[in-house]
């Protein structure tokens, strides 16, 4: 769900002004609680990614959580908890991430037609600790092994 500025304020607002109907206000006010949260979660999530993207800091193998959250001005707890609603957790989205970044770097590599470094050098380029991180990674993200990938490209400059 997407939530403008206008839209979080006057869901706030709602939550702060007093009820008028006493039995219902139990409910709305958790229903409107769960309701901030999933807007917070969003926020800090986005603001994450945009963090993250625009730096690359995906690249840097050594990135944590931690770092993540002193970056954005929020507790490693409301981090967690926003990754894990929006990308099934921090690893899984740095995974991701960084198996975007290949496909991104191979795909500029044959525009430029450059050649590719070797397994090891390109893995520490894209954010991996070793190629064979990387391998297991473009086998989990895309589900094909990364000597299949390597082939496809082949092929298709053929």
């Amino acid at each position: 769900m997407k939530y403008g500025k206008k839209r979080i304020w006057a869901v706030l607002r709602k939550a702060l002004s007093p009820s008028k109907n006493k039995p219902k206000q139990k409910v709305e006010h958790v229903k409107l609680y769960s309701e901030r949260i999933e807007l917070t979660n969003e926020m800090i999530y986005r603001k994450m990614d945009r963090l993250i993207r625009e730096k690359e800091l995906y690249r840097n193998h050594h990135l944590t959580m931690d770092d993540v959250a002193d970056m954005l001005g929020t507790n490693r707890t409301y981090l967690s908890r926003a990754v894990r609603c929006h990308a099934g957790g921090f690893v899984n989205y740095m995974l991701n991430l960084r198996v975007e970044g290949l496909h991104r770097y191979i795909s500029e590599a044959d525009e430029e037609g450059r050649l590719l470094e070797d397994g090891e050098d390109l893995a520490m380029k894209i954010g991996f600790t070793n190629k064979r991180a990387m391998q297991r990674a473009v086998k989990k993200v895309d589900g094909v092994n990364l000597y299949a990938l390597k082939k496809k490209r082949i092929e298709s400059h053929k």
